[in-house]
């Protein structure tokens, strides 16, 4: 538990004596980044510690001021966040408290709400889902292929307005009622055009380069992909850690509709940390997979990534915290 520790701050014409009680650092969970930061100070000096109050540790930035204020009947209780402590990898030794930008006081840290991920997660292997073990038959794997949802839809259309317009629809007052046949043969071949295209030229494709050992990610349609993979952006595959796989709820837009699964699949790096219920944050840094209205082929892309990069898979599924 922190040890509470004493300043006195210049502010102005004015000084005025702080006492910072405590400080908590969440590793794991849903608030996993925030550090709690509990000031006794006199009421009348909580605003200008909300506005001026800083905090920072060893190779770190400052923080930005404070996200928001709790209560705290000694003072007030300061929130902060940093995009340098959603990357903790553990516990701090210090933090350091600045007003503005000069450094007034640091305090040791205390964890909470947070326990080593393996005493509240079990990791899936992929053995554990797939029945078969995929086949790569060269150092260049496939991961994923991302599809727009709506292609299937739109082919439909176009066939079945082509299949009606010929046979069904004579009236249509063109000069020949030969060009019936002839349009709805064309609206045919377009759907079955605009099918193929899409199904088989998706939009964004995520490869496995085995033997530099990284994921690369080609944006944009083409036919040759392979032709694009020496100059592909890409990660590190010793970047990784697992393959995580979640749920998120996609908000309908109309009062009519209802709100939809979609199951995400992700590379993420080492997590450390969960919560003490078992939840888990996703980080910022994950690199996406693809996204899956069916649970069933996101778990099943995800053993298949898992399986070709070595990785293991976190399933935290319906927990709805990522």
């Amino acid at each position: 538990m922190s040890q509470p520790v004493s300043a006195i701050v210049k502010d102005g014409d004015r000084s005025f004596s702080l006492r910072i009680d405590a400080c908590r650092v969440f590793l794991g969970g849903e608030f996993a980044g925030n550090i709690e930061i509990d000031i006794a100070c006199p009421a009348d000096a909580v605003t200008r510690a909300v506005d001026c109050l800083r905090v920072q540790v060893t190779g770190e930035p400052s923080s930005d001021m404070a996200l928001g204020n709790g209560e705290y009947a000694p003072g007030t209780q300061l929130i902060f966040w940093a995009d340098w402590s959603t990357r903790l990898q553990k516990l701090p030794e210090q933090v350091m408290l600045l007003w503005g930008e000069t450094l007034i006081a640091s305090i040791t840290p205390s964890l909470e709400d947070s326990v080593p991920i393996e005493e509240k997660i079990e990791f899936t292997e992929p053995s554990a889902i797939l029945s078969t073990p995929p086949v790569a038959t060269s150092n260049l794997v496939l991961l994923a292929a991302n599809r727009e949802r709506w292609w299937l839809l739109l082919t439909a259309l176009l066939v079945g307005v082509g299949g009606l317009v010929g046979p069904s629809f004579p009236g249509l007052e063109l000069s020949d009622p030969m060009l019936n046949w002839v349009l709805g043969g064309f609206l045919i071949a377009a759907g079955l055009g605009v099918g193929f295209l899409l199904a088989h030229v998706p939009y964004r494709q995520i490869w496995l380069d085995r033997d530099r050992r990284r994921v690369l990610i080609i944006g944009g349609r083409t036919r040759w992909p392979e032709t694009k993979l020496a100059d592909a952006p890409g990660r590190s595959l010793d970047g990784f850690d697992h393959v995580r796989v979640y749920m998120r709820w996609q908000i309908a837009e109309g009062v009519d509709e209802h709100d939809q699964e979609v199951w995400m699949v992700a590379l993420e790096g080492p997590i450390p940390y969960a919560s003490v219920d078992g939840t888990v944050h996703l980080h910022d840094e994950a690199l996406p997979i693809g996204n899956y209205s069916s649970e069933f082929t996101a778990r099943k892309i995800a053993a298949e990534v898992a399986f070709h990069t070595g990785l293991k898979i976190l399933d935290t599924g319906h927990d709805q915290t990522a």
